[in-house]
């Protein structure tokens, strides 16, 4: 004789296993070279992604190439891609892997860039905002004010959006001393950072600074000129602009 009850321990295990819907796949990303600058033709490979119940020619991928939320490709195959960045410092590359029930894993890899040549530009990935740069001996060097609001401590000269457009914001030491001095990162753009007194020793000396001056406190040298925008200083304040740096 069966037993009734036997019908109703089948139906909760047969709609058990007909809910699988499955597991994502696994994004993996390997970078050739690891850092390099502008010019570098970084090979950004996804082949060693996979998916349990995926055939790898069945999964697709697509790029955001700074990792902002905004894919630039659509999805393509697992193959290998080439890429240049064209700005300075970190970037972060995401790759997004999909399998056929639509199911997605994602990955990211932070990518180092250096400049490449004597001058060009970058974007602030955080507003978008695009700055000059340029190399001053083994330094590179942002050649245009930071412009980046801050939710405190910083503010456009006269209170005029139009005087942070032209010269940059003004900052209180607060927002720049929690960067720690050539370490850390608050309010520069990713990759960037305030420069030390040592590292500020190397560009005066570089410039033409006399060593025995060069730990003086308060007012020292007579490379100003050399530092100071030929434009937009009043009293008859405009220097060369001989070292680039657009101050």
């Amino acid at each position: 004789m069966k037993h009734p009850f036997s019908l109703f321990l089948l139906l909760p295990l047969l709609s058990l296993f007909s809910c699988n819907k499955g597991t994502p796949p696994v994004a993996a990303l390997s970078v050739t070279p690891e850092s390099g600058n502008t010019s570098t033709e970084f090979i950004l490979d996804p082949s060693a992604s996979s998916d349990a119940e995926s055939a790898k020619e069945d999964l697709r991928c697509r790029w955001d190439w700074n990792n902002d939320g905004i894919w630039e490709t659509g999805y393509a195959s697992l193959d290998p891609v080439i890429h240049q960045f064209d700005f300075i410092g970190l970037s972060e590359v995401k790759l997004e892997v999909i399998d056929e029930d639509g199911l997605s894993g994602t990955t990211v890899k932070e990518i180092s860039i250096d400049a490449s040549g004597t001058s060009g530009s970058f974007f602030d990935s955080r507003d978008n905002q695009k700055y000059k740069w340029i190399r001053i001996g083994t330094q590179v060097w942002m050649a245009q004010n930071l412009n980046f609001k801050t939710e405190t401590g910083s503010w456009c000269y006269e209170n005029k959006e139009a005087n942070c457009l032209k010269y940059g914001r003004l900052y209180q030491w607060e927002a720049t001393a929690s960067n720690n001095l050539g370490n850390g990162k608050d309010v520069c753009p990713v990759g960037w950072h305030m420069p030390s007194d040592s590292e500020f020793k190397t560009l005066e000396r570089y410039v033409g600074m006399e060593e025995y001056v060069l730990n003086d406190m308060g007012r020292r040298g007579i490379i100003a000129n050399k530092l100071k925008s030929s434009s937009g200083w009043g009293a008859e304040g405009n220097g060369t602009n001989s070292a680039g740096l657009n101050v």
